[in-house]
């Protein structure tokens, strides 16, 4: 395994409601380059600021241990490090090690598949960051019945998957769409599909208890967003993300606790 340090400062102005998330610079990861392998590419980003922002409301200790699941280039990392985290990271990618080493203590390449790298198994975290990661899985539940074990007594996990149900893959599958892409929902890479539903099943399935849960995303407003004020656009988007997200959130974002258990052994392969 392979691993490096460091730190660097990355400020996010983010507004956040109750269910729904509204974020003024954020947008999912997008590769580098265009290759298929998840290997071969490199997601980045200005970093998850709605899943930060509800990362900082649920810890006042910023100084804790953080391992960041799916890593990628290193974009959460950078902004968490600068608030005080001391972060280990895990990518499938060589280059996403080559760069987010500048904003890890350690970085570790490992496929996911075969679970979590066996120096860190026994290591304890406060947090747990899988943002955009479990999709890629064939097994996710594998993983997160190994995470669960790796928490402190008052660790917690945070979790962001995109959202298949979204209205904007509804109209295409009305018009008979379903392409691939090279990044987004429809990531090539993508294994599994979540709703808000199954994605809350995901993690209570594999022993978590959620503590909040958000859907990020907003009202097709298009050019009427010209002439309806930013503050009631706001307003409706939460209202609507909140009452229906499956519809309006094209990404669900969780904060959730585990019992103290002993680390699970993990069986790659296993259902």
């Amino acid at each position: 395994m392979l691993c490096r340090p460091i730190r660097y400062l990355q400020n996010t102005a983010v507004q956040w409601g109750t269910n729904f998330v509204h974020c003024t610079d954020y947008s999912p990861a997008m590769p580098l380059d265009s290759t298929q392998n998840t290997s071969d590419k490199v997601y980045q980003n200005q970093g998850n600021a709605p899943l930060l922002a509800l990362i900082d409301s649920h810890f006042s200790n910023k100084n804790g241990r953080l391992l960041d699941i799916g890593c990628g280039a290193g974009d959460n990392a950078r902004i968490l490090s600068a608030a005080g985290w001391h972060i280990t990271g895990i990518t499938l990618s060589q280059h996403e090690h080559s760069i987010a080493s500048r904003f890890c203590e350690q970085v570790y390449v490992q496929d996911l598949e075969n679970g979590i790298p066996l120096e860190l198994q026994s290591d304890k975290f406060d947090l747990v960051l899988m943002s955009h990661v479990l999709e890629h899985l064939r097994n996710p539940n594998n993983l997160l019945v190994q995470v669960r074990g790796m928490l402190t007594s008052e660790g917690r996990i945070a979790v962001a998957l995109p959202n298949v149900a979204h209205y904007s893959q509804r109209l295409k599958l009305l018009r008979g769409e379903w392409s691939y892409t090279q990044h987004g929902l429809m990531d090539n890479t993508h294994l599994k599909f979540y709703t808000h539903s199954t994605s809350r099943d995901l993690l209570t399935q594999a022993g978590f208890r959620i503590l909040k849960d958000q859907a990020v995303g907003g009202l097709p407003w298009y050019l009427s967003r010209k002439v309806i004020p930013a503050s009631a656009r706001k307003y409706a988007d939460s209202a609507a993300c909140g009452r229906w997200p499956n519809m309006f959130g094209h990404e669900m974002q969780f904060i959730a606790a585990a019992p103290a258990i002993e680390a699970a052994k993990f069986e790659p392969g296993a259902s």
